[in-house]
C-alpha cells in the first residue's frame, strides 16, 4: 500500500542476549549460473556489476571486520499484520571499540496487502539506492572484547526526491504498484526517506543481532493512473517488534569472484522468507 504519512518502528531492549541460531534470513550457498550463461547470472537476470572492495586500511583490524548482509524486519499493521524488510550491505573495519563502516541499502520490500494493494521496487530504483552508501566512523561498540559488546552505530539516512531522483522524467522516484481497483500495474511517484536505526549485540564473529528503529517516510507526488488514488489514502500503523540481524557473507556469495560481495550479489543470493 501507499501512504502519505511517515511511519517508523521501535522495539525496547530485551533482557537476554540474542542467540545466533535463531537468525536465519540469508542463504549462504552459492547461486549457480545457468548453463551457458555468465558467472553468477541466472535465467533472465542482469549481469552482476563489477564493484571492487573498498580500498580501506585494514592493518590491525580484528576478526569482526568484514562484510555482512543485514536484514531488518519492520512490523506494521493495516487491518492485518504486515511486514516490510530492508536489506543492507555492511562493510566494517574494527579496531577495539572503534568502527569504520559503510552501510548500503540494497533492497526494500514495502508493506503490501495481497489482493488489495502491493508495492514493488523496480530495478532502476534498486540500482539507485545501491549507489548511495552511508559512511560513518566512531566508537560504536561498548567494549574492547567484541563478543557480547553492544553495537550502536550512527547510520546516516537515505533521502530520495522530490526532484527526479531516478532519472526517469517523473518527480521523486518511481515505485510500481498494483491494486484491486487497477487493471494493470501503476507507477507511483514518491519522495522517500529511509533510516535504519539499529541497536544490537555481537553474538559471535559472524553475527550481530538485535532491535531496529527503522523509518520509511513516503510523500506521494503523483501517479500514472487515478485508479490507485484510494490505495494512496491508506495509512500504515507501525507496530513494536522490529528486529535486525547481520550475518557475515559467505565467499560463495562472491558470484563474480572479484574479492567483494556487493549489494547486487547479496540481493541475488538472498533467500526470500
Amino acid at each position: 500500500m501507499v501512504t502519505r504519512r511517515a511511519w517508523a518502528g521501535a522495539l525496547l531492549l530485551t533482557a537476554c542476549g540474542p542467540d545466533a541460531a535463531e537468525y536465519d534470513y540469508l542463504r549462504t550457498e552459492r547461486v549457480e549460473a545457468a548453463e551457458g550463461e555468465g558467472e553468477g547470472e541466472g535465467e533472465g537476470e542482469a549481469p552482476i556489476p563489477d564493484e571492487p572492495l573498498e580500498d580501506w586500511d585494514v592493518e590491525g583490524a580484528d576478526p569482526l571486520s568484514g562484510i555482512f548482509a543485514v536484514e531488518t524486519v519492520v512490523k506494521a499493521k493495516l487491518i492485518i499484520d504486515l511486514e516490510a524488510r530492508l536489506v543492507h550491505r555492511l562493510r566494517l573495519v574494527r579496531r577495539g571499540r572503534h568502527v569504520r563502516q559503510r552501510f548500503t541499502l540494497c533492497d526494500v520490500e514495502l508493506p503490501s496487502m495481497t489482493g488489495v494493494a502491493e508495492l514493488t521496487i523496480p530495478p532502476l530504483l534498486r540500482a539507485l539506492i545501491q549507489s548511495i552508501p552511508a559512511d560513518s566512523e566512531g566508537d560504536f561498540l561498548s567494549s574492547e572484547a567484541p563478543v557480547g559488546a553492544l553495537y550502536a552505530p550512527d547510520i546516516p539516512d537515505v533521502a530520495l526526491g522530490p526532484e527526479d531522483a531516478d532519472g526517469d522524467g517523473q518527480p521523486g522516484v518511481t515505485v510500481t504498484a498494483s491494486a484491486v481497483l487497477c487493471e494493470d500495474d501503476v507507477e507511483v511517484y514518491a519522495a522517500l526517506r529511509i533510516a535504519a536505526g539499529v541497536t544490537g549485540e555481537v553474538v559471535d564473529a559472524d553475527t550481530i543481532a538485535g532491535e531496529a528503529d527503522p523509518t520509511l517516510e513516503q510523500e506521494i507526488l503523483g501517479w500514472s493512473d487515478e485508479c490507485i488514488s484510494p490505495a494512496a489514502a491508506l495509512e500504515v500503523e507501525t507496530m513494536p517488534g522490529s528486529t535486525f540481524v547481520a550475518r557475515r557473507v559467505s565467499p560463495d556469495q562472491d558470484l563474480d569472484g572479484n574479492g567483494n560481495v556487493s549489494c547486487a550479489e547479496i540481493v541475488r543470493t538472498r533467500e526470500t522468507p
